[in-house]
């Protein structure tokens, strides 16, 4: 039994949103304020547990997975402070980034860069060191200008850029490994729009002019759609939030409704799942459909930035991403692109491959520790939750690609990494592991993907 005050499961069995991994912890906890985190590290403490702290599951590997005590964030999505003048607002760190961005909105606010999904918790976007994209914008973590943590031994830590540094270089992209985020501050901007612009590019030509295109925009990105000689660029920069269109009307929202969800979801996974279900086949054609119907040509649109920047995922899946140097990228993607139509009828390449890029910081377990990044990302669907066949191979290839341009793995996705590969490849993965055990001796939020990493 379960002597405090939180709400809690026993028993309970926890699974991610793709359903990839499953884990059953001891307690399952729903805290409502700073007392209940606090009273729970506690006991942890006294029965030698692990805890690990969830927001809303959405990390595509086992780094939130525990047989003991999981805290879940949810009932902690408090917003506490907004400054108008500065830009700038306090909050809980289980507040949802959707909910965010909306409650940013009515204080005339945004989020200066937002990742792909916006269903996962504030603490979690950015203890991930999540990005999106843009030659002169960060992750997501180097917008944050305070942070509070309480340590395993109930210390509450307070941290920046200018007060306790080295923590805060550390533990902000920390993977949860040095405490939980109770608070933040984070510095917003004025509410805008986006405009997009579209076109298409031979494979070949793109790819050779690849940091041009990265830097003709404040938010460039490119699709790679595996199969397809084809690249698709698409240009985004900020206007005015003044400038957006009215809302659609009853005729565009029925039209958008045929060609996303029916069209885009339900026919997409079901021709997924006939491809998967068929060793792979059909996947040229589906690409090339898909590629037809939704980017090929050129066009414009202005939309909010929330709806630029973020996307609906609605099939599960399995992904993978690295960050590489940006002046390797281009004969990284080559090999890719060689390696994808060697085995076209056998890797789950599937549609899309993204290419976006963002500038170096100093977050210690940040992919783009000090140098500006090119991050690459695939994926493999599980239509109907069935497993893609060969992806472990196809997944071996990528990173075996990814190691020879210096890539360094997004630490929320599937990877293959230790600790040697990590002390190899990010500079101050040392003084990262010595802030960690100072900050958390007896390794009470060292789950097994951490010790992986770690030990």
């Amino acid at each position: 039994m379960w002597p405090g005050k939180s709400e809690f499961v026993e028993n309970f069995r926890f699974k991610n949103w793709a359903g990839t991994y499953t884990c059953n912890p001891e307690f399952y906890f729903r805290p409502e304020n700073e007392a209940e985190i606090s009273e729970i590290l506690s006991e942890a403490k006294k029965r030698r547990k692990i805890v690990r702290v969830v927001g809303r599951g959405y990390s595509p590997s086992n780094l939130c997975c525990t047989t003991d005590f999981m805290i879940s964030t949810e009932k902690m999505n408090r917003i506490i402070e907004v400054d108008e003048q500065n830009f700038t607002v306090k909050v809980e760190g289980g507040i949802v980034v959707s909910d965010l961005i909306d409650e940013l909105e009515r204080y005339d606010m945004a989020m200066d860069v937002l990742p792909s999904l916006s269903h996962f918790s504030l603490a979690g976007m950015i203890s991930t060191a999540s990005h999106n994209t843009g030659s002169k914008h960060h992750v997501t973590t180097d917008y944050v200008l305070e942070l509070e943590i309480l340590t395993a031994d109930g210390q509450l830590i307070t941290c920046s850029k200018t007060q306790n540094a080295d923590v805060f270089y550390a533990a902000a992209a920390g993977l949860g490994a040095f405490g939980v985020i109770l608070r933040l501050k984070l510095q917003c901007t004025k509410l805008y729009a986006l405009k997009v612009s579209n076109f298409c590019l031979d494979f070949n030509e793109g790819i050779e002019n690849l940091e041009l295109i990265s830097r003709e925009s404040m938010y460039a990105r490119i699709f790679y759609i595996p199969l397809i000689s084809r690249l698709i660029i698409q240009h985004v920069d900020k206007i005015s939030a003044e400038k957006l269109p009215k809302k659609a009307g009853l005729w565009s929202k029925f039209y958008n409704f045929i060609k996303n969800e029916l069209i885009g979801y339900h026919l997409f996974e079901f021709l997924m799942y006939l491809s998967v279900k068929f060793d792979n086949k059909f996947l040229k054609i589906i690409n090339e459909f898909y590629f037809r119907l939704f980017y090929d040509g050129e066009w414009t649109k202005i939309d909010t930035y929330k709806n630029v920047f973020t996307v609906e995922v609605k099939i599960k899946q399995y992904a993978m991403e690295y960050a590489i140097p940006i002046n390797k990228a281009p004969n990284a993607m080559k090999k890719l692109h060689k390696i994808l139509l060697t085995n076209r009828k056998r890797f789950p390449a599937h549609f899309p491959c993204e290419i976006r890029f963002v500038e170096s910081d100093g977050f210690f377990l940040s992919p783009a520790y000090g140098r500006n990044s090119a991050y690459l990302n695939i994926l493999a669907f599980r239509p109907y939750g069935r497993e893609p066949p060969h992806r472990l191979e196809y997944w071996s290839f990528f990173e075996e690609v990814m190691r020879q341009a210096d890539g360094r793995p997004h630490l929320a996705k599937d990877h293959g990494w230790s600790k040697g590969d990590m002390r190899q490849n990010f500079p101050k993965f040392e003084l990262f592991c010595q802030i960690r055990r100072k900050m958390d001796p007896e390794g009470r939020f060292m789950n097994d993907y951490i010790k992986r990493i770690c030990e």
